[in-house]
């Protein structure tokens, strides 16, 4: 909509909007803000949310669970102005775990990482992570400070998160905020245990250099280090227990606890501990477990939890030039401005188990509708802090041996005209079906997602339609909503309860005037 040259100047310059409600902020609550209309305008596209985040009552180090980091915070978003919504998101960390499974090559992870503490590795938190090392530098960072004190290791962790999901902040162009008015941003933070895990390199085996002799208090650790790179992002704590361990698994020495931890200027680690009884009784490949966390206690905290201490959003102004405002107030004054957001809609079910034919309606009426992408989630999940990660809350899509699904609008007309057949996947050397494959990549790239990777088509699936073609929509309040038909392999499938999540990806237009701010989906 606003168009430069390189020959066009124009001043540009970050604020700082602090939230509204309140201080501080924990899980289930709701933060606030308002960007203001004196800000004129504002390049959505580098603007970013920043979270301060401080770890309570846990007793490990820990870090934000499945793949999409700190989006995992967030379970709902809503942007309005003056009471009239222009988007809302329900899910939006599920959403943004789909986004991050599917939409980001390595490259992309690796840049975010840093700001969101995403998962670099593409795989589930529950495989063996990859090594850390030189030829692989960057891991998620886990939350709280270096180990070595129990000061460092409560620090809190800014995190920052782009919100590109939301149709605001995805837009390309400047947003008029002098035209659109206060728009008012709410955020309501998910449960702890949705968003937190134990940090997953605690239950990995850690090298150490050579042969640990009886009588002694040091332990160097190999700098081919599993899932970390150094002090700050390791998980060994000051009161933790652990283990010396012979290859392959033979404990000689358990339940010595560190008692101070140190790194030179070369990255070496090296841990004090009680001292150590036996020693190794082989010369190399030995290597340390952690047993407990700082209290000496095996199972992680149950209370822990999180806080959010700060929260600002970052705006990058832009200020054009006057004839862009006065062309910006007589279009306001004239026809009206119109803004297309292309936003998200989430629609929810439930899929009863045992039950192998089950029809799901998707009440999605929005006039410019792109694509719609469907997971199903385990409903009800038993989540808890374990070391071994196995009640990790899980954010993806469950397969659970579907064996066809076909969307239907409400005219009647089937999408596509046969049954997309995914029972190879049921196979014990699942073969992802290409039709699968074509129809998820055609609701992918419909709905602005790159689909750049293959790997999690069983761990997140999903199923996707999308409505047009080179950017086309299709105007679901003339055909009546959506439904969609699953058919399983056997009558004992599902074998769980699931809650079907499905985002519809459309534009709102925002059309403001004489008469104020309108919204059309």
């Amino acid at each position: 909509m606003y168009s430069v040259s390189s020959a066009m100047s124009m001043d540009n310059f970050s604020v700082v909007q602090p939230s509204t409600s309140q201080a501080t902020y924990t899980a289930g609550q709701i933060l606030r803000f308002i960007l203001p209309r004196n800000l004129g305008f504002f390049d959505a596209g580098n603007s970013f949310l920043e979270l301060e985040v401080e770890l309570k009552d846990n007793n490990y180090p820990m870090t934000f669970s499945n793949d999409c980091g700190a989006n995992m915070l967030i379970e709902f978003i809503k942007i309005s102005q003056n009471g009239v919504q222009i988007e809302q998101i329900d899910r939006y960390n599920n959403l943004a775990q789909l986004y991050k499974c599917y939409g980001e090559t390595f490259n992309e992870r690796q840049r975010h990482t840093n700001k969101d503490l995403s998962r670099v590795s593409n795989s589930s938190q529950s495989s063996t992570f990859k090594t850390g090392n030189a030829k692989n530098p960057t891991f998620a960072s886990r939350l709280g400070g270096a180990g070595n004190s129990a000061a460092n290791f409560a620090m809190t962790k800014k995190v920052y998160v782009d919100l590109n999901i939301t149709g605001l902040f995805s837009m390309s162009s400047l947003v008029p905020l002098v035209a659109l008015g206060d728009l008012e941003i709410e955020i309501r933070f998910a449960p702890d245990k949705e968003v937190l895990i134990v940090d997953p390199n605690v239950k990995a085996n850690h090298k150490i250099v050579g042969q640990v002799g009886a009588g002694t208090n040091s332990i160097t650790l190999d700098k081919d280090y599993a899932g970390f790179l150094n002090l700050g992002t390791s998980p060994f704590v000051v009161g933790q227990k652990i283990d010396l361990v012979d290859p392959p698994s033979t404990v000689r020495d358990a339940g010595k606890a560190i008692t101070a931890i140190s790194e030179d200027k070369d990255g070496t680690i090296t841990l004090t501990t009680e001292t150590l009884t036996n020693g190794n009784a082989t010369g190399s490949d030995n290597f340390i477990q952690i047993k407990t966390g700082t209290d000496g206690v095996a199972a992680p905290t149950s209370s822990a939890s999180y806080v959010i201490n700060k929260a600002n959003m970052y705006l990058h102004i832009v200020r054009p030039p006057q004839q862009y405002m006065a062309a910006l107030s007589k279009q306001v004054s004239g026809g009206g401005l119109t803004l297309d957001m292309h936003t998200w809609t989430c629609y929810k079910n439930v899929v009863k188990k045992a039950l192998p034919s089950q029809t799901l309606e998707i009440p999605c009426y929005a006039m410019r509708s792109k694509a719609v992408l469907t997971i199903l989630n385990e409903m009800g999940q038993t989540t808890s802090y374990r070391v071994d990660n196995t009640q990790d809350h899980d954010a993806n899509g469950e397969y659970e041996d579907l064996e066809t699904y076909q969307y239907q609008d409400g005219s009647g007309h089937r999408m596509p005209t046969r049954p997309v057949d995914v029972s190879s996947l049921a196979q014990d050397f699942p073969k992802p079906p290409a039709q699968h494959h074509h129809e998820l990549s055609k609701a992918l790239m419909g709905s602005n997602v790159p689909y750049n990777s293959f790997k999690r088509v069983l761990e997140n699936f999903v199923v996707g339609r999308t409505f047009g073609r080179y950017g086309s929509t299709s105007n679901l309040s003339q055909q009546g909503g959506l439904r969609i038909y699953l058919d399983y392999t056997a009558s004992t499938k599902p074998s769980k309860d699931l809650q079907s999540f499905s985002w519809c990806n459309h534009i709102n237009r925002v059309v403001v005037g004489n008469a104020g701010l309108q919204v059309f989906s």
